[in-house]
């Protein structure tokens, strides 16, 4: 019986690098494309119209003409959770209305923590196609359902930095989406 030799080459690499998808549950310790944080600054009104939502302020509306407004990425529905590096959790809701107040107040600048709704048919649709490092960009496109995806045009991928594979992978997604060479 012959034995053999095993390639140096097969030997001296590890394992192989698995690649798992995000399940729906991952995202509460997301990575940052689900948060927005911002120091908003400036003279006049916050700008920040809140509702409450399960004990958390959830950004209702935002004031034109405020410091808010100016504000690239906040956006309605997202959900606060932190005022100058303090959580909110503890807090009523009035109460963290009040810290906002007051710190805006006294010194016209409050640094905000919020995390960003979770559309989970548009995270679980782009993680099974791997471009789910796209879901931002999809968000500020105004995607919320699958059907959202049939007004995406080739030129937002472009947009967005999406390569030849990617745009392909989305294809599958939206096979109406082609490029102008198709």
């Amino acid at each position: 019986m012959n034995k053999s030799k095993s390639s140096p080459l097969l030997t001296s690499v590890g394992p192989p690098v698995l690649k798992t998808s995000i399940s729906l549950s991952d995202l509460q310790g997301a990575p940052n494309e689900f948060y927005f944080e911002e120091f908003f600054e400036g003279d006049g009104s916050l700008g920040i119209v809140f509702m409450e939502s399960d004990g958390f302020p959830v950004v209702k509306s935002i004031t034109k003409g405020t410091v808010a407004s100016e504000t690239y990425g906040l956006q309605r529905e997202m959900v606060l959770l932190e005022i100058n590096g303090k959580s909110v959790k503890r807090n009523s809701y009035g109460r963290s209305l009040t810290k906002i107040k007051r710190a805006w107040s006294a010194d016209s600048y409050v640094h905000l923590k919020f995390k960003k709704k979770i559309f989970p048919q548009i995270s679980k649709t782009l993680n099974e196609h791997d471009l789910f490092h796209f879901y931002g960009n999809f968000i500020e496109l105004g995607a919320k359902e699958m059907i959202d995806f049939e007004f995406v045009e080739y030129g937002d991928l472009i947009k967005m930095g999406m390569n030849t594979s990617e745009c392909k992978r989305f294809k599958k997604i939206n096979p109406d989406c082609v490029s102008d060479d198709e």
